[in-house]
């Protein structure tokens, strides 16, 4: 058994403080380490945009480098070109032939080519059962047109700028100002994200 004497009790007495002490002098260095990393995390999230993705910074990062920097931008822009199309002939689009329209339109208006051909899968299946003739995103209650080519010239521009340079790839935005309010967003959201995924 333990028995309590003056010195028995100044030893645990000792012991105690100095736990204590390094107990209080670890959580002041803890919550200080926090309040630090808050501090950078806070800085580089305001200094993050999500307007920024790969597809707009990447022109930008080549911009410093001594290379030929239009002919690696045409590269990523055939090799864009190319990648869509082959999915949209894997899908059996008719737009397959007229997907440079759509990618240097929506690159032109200030869009996103993967956020155009999202809204075309979602709303017609890449131009399979459009709304109304030529009209692969369903735009203003299935605007008709004489051609594909005349249709995405049109609609690639004006989507690009009424509504994805202002969402970017945040798809709620989009939904909340594209989809029609009869539209279940949910599922609008998850069939863009699918076809944005493919691209």
């Amino acid at each position: 058994m333990f028995k309590v004497t003056p010195a028995n009790f100044a030893r645990l007495w000792r012991q105690r403080t100095i736990l204590g002490i390094i107990f209080f002098i670890g959580v002041t260095m803890g919550m200080l380490l926090v309040a630090l990393l808050g501090v950078q995390l806070t800085r580089v999230e305001s200094s993050f945009n999500p307007a920024y993705t790969i597809d707009t910074l990447h022109p930008v990062a080549l911009e410093n480098l001594e290379i030929d920097r239009a002919e690696i931008l045409a590269t990523d822009r055939q090799q864009i070109i190319d990648r869509v199309r082959a999915f949209f002939e894997r899908y059996g689009s008719p737009m397959a032939p007229y997907v440079e329209i759509l990618v240097d339109q929506s690159y032109a208006c200030g869009g996103n080519y993967r956020v155009l051909v999202g809204i075309a899968g979602s709303e017609s299946g890449l131009g399979k059962v459009p709304y109304k003739l030529y009209n692969p995103f369903g735009y203003l209650n299935g605007v008709q047109y004489a051609s594909w080519e005349e249709a995405l010239t049109d609609l690639s521009c004006k989507i690009s700028q009424q509504h994805i340079s202002k969402c970017g790839e945040d798809l709620r935005c989009l939904a909340l100002r594209y989809a029609g309010p009869s539209d279940d967003l949910n599922l609008f959201i998850s069939k863009v994200a699918w076809f944005m995924g493919q691209v």
